[in-house]
C-alpha cells in the first residue's frame, strides 16, 4: 500500500503541474506531501507486528 501511495503522488503531481496548470510548486506540495504519507506507511509496516 505504502508503494502505491508513493507512486500515486508521483503521478498526481505531475498531473497538478501539466494538465491542471496550477503550478510546478503546487505539483512538487502534492508529490512531497504523498511520498512522505507512503514512507510513513511503509516503515509502519516495517515496526508493526501482525501476529
Amino acid at each position: 500500500m505504502g508503494f502505491g501511495i508513493v507512486t500515486l503522488g508521483t503521478l498526481l503531481g505531475g498531473v497538478v503541474d501539466q494538465v491542471l496548470r496550477a503550478g510546478f510548486q503546487l505539483g512538487q506540495l502534492v508529490e512531497s506531501a504523498l511520498l512522505a504519507l507512503g514512507f510513513a506507511v511503509i516503515v509502519y509496516s516495517l515496526y508493526t507486528d501482525t501476529a
